[in-house]
């Protein structure tokens, strides 16, 4: 998809939409309070102590925060873009990411909803796959080739992926749910979720606050050179990201059923096949590295 769109755009444009996207992603950690880590948590505990009232209250209230809280943000940088202190590239970069908070929230939380639940291939065909193959189909034709097209292209294409996740979640979690009257602990539930938002939020900030310090110093080609480029190294976390995935639920359910041993070999197989998977991208852009970055 980055590759589509960064041909089409150019380095200009290119940069403009990863401002953009960059900006909405780190907002997005903060605006969802830690609900979308701290969900995966209390699916795995109140599964395993069968206590569906509270399961159903917490995905219930984690839902209406963080689509509460990702509007306000939405709102307030809306507002901030119609300040003079921003070029116009900034601006449309700064509305963009607007547009997607809101959206790349309440996505974000069905994906670890879709873990907790061990539905993690659903997840992936949702929001890895039908994202950018719908989001390339719209751009050839329709024949999109401007910032501002295809940014409401993106815009368009995540909204309807999040529509289809809602329902299909939503059929998940009644199979899997048995009914049962809702029931909050929301003060509880915000603490913890809270303090997990540190760890997402130091994540996140080590990921993309370059491109936000970039796209508020220099110009926007140079923003969409080094993303290109930035993104490039990312290929390295592949397996990482596959890994993770696939063993949180799973060390999640180990570690409240008391598993520690079976807790600490997830760990380690984790972590050993995530630096074996990293090891021979890395060797291929070191030995030829002006193939891919040239």
């Amino acid at each position: 998809m980055h590759v589509v769109i960064g041909r089409l755009l150019g380095p200009d444009g290119y940069g403009i939409f990863n401002f953009g996207f960059m900006l909405a992603s780190l907002l997005v950690i903060f605006a969802s309070l830690g609900w979308p880590a701290a969900i995966l948590r209390f699916v795995a505990e109140y599964s395993a102590v069968k206590e569906w009232g509270l399961l159903i209250g917490a995905s219930k209230r984690s839902i209406q925060i963080v689509l509460a809280m990702s509007l306000l943000f939405s709102l307030g940088l809306t507002l901030v873009a119609q300040l003079e202190l921003f070029n116009v590239d900034q601006k449309i970069g700064l509305r963009f990411a607007a547009l997607l908070i809101p959206v790349l929230a309440l996505i974000g939380l069905l994906r670890r909803g879709f873990i907790a639940f061990e539905k993690t291939n659903t997840s992936i065909v949702l929001e890895d796959i039908l994202i950018p193959a719908l989001f390339i189909a719209i751009i050839f034709t329709m024949g999109l080739s401007e910032i501002v097209e295809i940014t409401i292209a993106y815009a368009g294409t995540i909204i309807t992926t999040l529509a289809l996740s809602l329902v299909v979640f939503h059929a998940v979690f009644r199979a899997q749910v048995p009914t049962a009257p809702a029931e909050y602990r929301t003060a509880q539930w915000s603490g913890i979720a809270v303090a997990m938002v540190l760890g997402g939020a130091a994540q996140i900030l080590i990921n993309r606050v370059d491109v936000m310090m970039l796209g508020v110093m220099v110009e926007m080609e140079s923003v969409g050179i080094y993303v290109a480029s930035n993104r490039l190294a990312m290929v390295s976390t592949m397996v990482l990201i596959a890994v993770h995935t696939v063993f949180a639920p799973k060390m999640a359910k180990a570690y409240f059923n008391n598993s520690l041993e079976e807790f600490h070999q997830l760990l380690f197989r984790g972590a050993l096949w995530s630096a074996l998977g990293a090891f021979p991208i890395v060797i291929v852009l070191v030995l030829v590295p002006g193939f891919f970055l040239g």
